[in-house]
């Protein structure tokens, strides 16, 4: 017993080291891509990617979608965003969905982009949850609904990236359209929303 014992605590540890270089490996492509050694960047976290690592293959992605470091190529991108998308990670779900969005690498489509926009936002990602707000206010491929616009520019107006702003800004502009009771109803589904 105590032989099962060690063997499964020396897998553990085998296992967290893995993981540690992993992230470790990660972040080295995060310095070289800060210092504008995309080339490098990539070169480091290919083998991440290809061993499935989904922060790896969406910053790969966004590599491509910009042109840091390879030419830029959105059809590329896409399928880079798609591998990370697929496997539940927020952000490359957020990219994929502004890539059918935009038409960028895969033929626009305004469903599929609200179908990833979705994921992405019911995770806690404020650029999709801005996005989605957005979508709602316009009645953009779903019926104009304000009640939902407010509350997905308010959960994106305390994310803490840059969008955070623009959130707040325009859920602001929402207020004067809402009834009193329909502010009471967003404000309550702000409260009681929790990521999945």
């Amino acid at each position: 017993m105590l032989k099962l014992g060690l063997a499964i605590a020396l897998a553990l540890i085998i296992a967290a080291s893995t993981a540690t270089a992993q992230t470790s490996q990660f972040e080295k492509g995060i310095e070289a891509a800060h210092r504008g050694e995309y080339a490098l960047a990539i070169e480091i976290w290919r083998p991440l990617a290809d061993s499935g690592d989904l922060k790896a293959q969406t910053y790969i992605g966004l590599m491509y979608d910009n042109g840091w470091g390879v030419p830029q190529d959105y059809a590329e991108a896409h399928r880079w965003f798609l591998r990370a998308a697929e496997k539940g990670y927020a952000k490359a779900q957020y990219h994929l969905a502004f890539s059918y969005h935009q038409g960028r690498g895969v033929q626009r489509s305004q469903t599929e982009a609200l179908k990833w926009y979705n994921l992405a936002a019911a995770q806690g990602n404020g650029p999709a949850q801005y996005n989605l707000g957005r979508i709602y206010a316009h009645g953009l491929v779903v019926r104009r609904d304000l009640v939902e616009a407010y509350k997905w520019l308010a959960l994106a107006a305390e994310d803490p990236s840059s969008i955070a702003p623009l959130a707040a800004r325009d859920r602001d502009l929402l207020v004067p359209k809402l009834t009193p009771e329909q502010l009471e109803v967003a404000e309550q589904r702000v409260k009681d929303w929790r990521p999945t």
